[in-house]
């Protein structure tokens, strides 16, 4: 068996690398940006992945080290096979890849009968069952429609943009994300687009820092991103045929719980709702565990 566990999450935004002991005490972490091969390319994944790695497992022989790699995009198309070979060239003692959704699964139901939310950059659901796991949603930011870091933060700026034509809008979200870009938002349209999806879903917690501040606005967007996930969880419902199972919240957006409760308990008054602020990364660590205790 391994004497050290690397966990490595990456989601929409970040990527995190935590080395531990086998009690899960930390020895050393590290945090660098996207590794999501469908939005960064495999080349890019690998060059984030090679230097995380490095960095945490540095005078550490590789070989007593067991490796788990949850990754964003990590198992769409042939992605899986080719992460697996990257990671197969370090020369761990046990390893194992995936889909960043492990990590939360990992993390919240585990091996039980329940649904995990995932609320980060991006928007994903499962429900298991008797072993078995369906997926309800998380099929990208231009298919989803609400529920993510990205999609609030996208409603905060179509909301700010509705004061320069005449749409009607929050002028207190304008006023802050003008603040955050330090020109107008017509002015910075290009360099948004250029960004992409996680320089979008930033903005999002203007929204909930306007909502604070008693904009209607921010209300009517949280409550439709909600509404949008009290769906997901209504899907798992039926497909598991029993309102009698525990949900979890976890994601960036878990760590608005206090914002996000009363909205969910509007849509799903009778859900028994738990929110994890724990880091998926820790998911990736307890993985790894299982990893090196079954010799894989």
């Amino acid at each position: 068996m391994a004497d050290y566990l690397l966990g490595i999450d990456a989601g929409g935004t970040k990527t995190d690398f935590v080395l531990t002991d086998r009690q899960f005490n930390v020895i050393k972490e590290w945090t660098l940006g996207s590794a999501n091969p469908v939005d960064v390319g495999m080349g890019q994944m690998q060059n984030v992945l090679k230097e995380g790695i490095e960095h945490c497992c540095i005078g550490i022989d590789y070989s007593i080290v067991s490796c788990f790699a949850g990754i964003a995009g990590g198992i769409s198309g042939d992605n899986k096979e080719k992460i697996h070979s990257c990671l197969s060239q370090f020369g761990f003692g046990s390893f194992d890849n995936g889909s960043d959704i492990d990590n939360c699964i990992a993390m919240t139901i585990e091996a039980n009968d329940g649904v995990c939310v995932i609320m980060g950059t991006g928007i994903v659901a499962f429900c298991q069952q008797n072993n078995c796991l369906h997926r309800i949603g998380g099929w990208g930011y231009l298919l989803d429609k609400a529920g993510s870091g990205y999609h609030i933060g996208a409603d905060a700026l179509y909301c700010a943009l509705g004061c320069y034509d005449g749409r009607d809008g929050s002028i207190l979200i304008k006023n802050m994300i003008e603040n955050i870009l330090n020109k107008p938002i017509p002015e910075s349209i290009p360099e948004i687009y250029e960004s992409g999806k996680a320089k979008i879903a930033s903005f999002a917690p203007i929204v909930f820092e306007a909502y604070k501040q008693n904009d209607d606005y921010a209300r009517t967007i949280l409550n439709r991103n909600v509404q949008e996930v009290a769906s997901f969880i209504k899907t798992a419902y039926k497909i598991a045929q029993t309102e009698n199972l525990p949900v979890f919240i976890c994601g960036g957006l878990a760590n608005e719980k206090d914002v996000l409760l009363p909205f969910f308990k509007q849509h799903i008054p009778c859900c028994d709702l738990h929110f994890s602020c724990e880091r998926p990364v820790n998911g990736a660590l307890k993985k790894a565990l299982t990893i090196s205790e079954n010799g894989e």
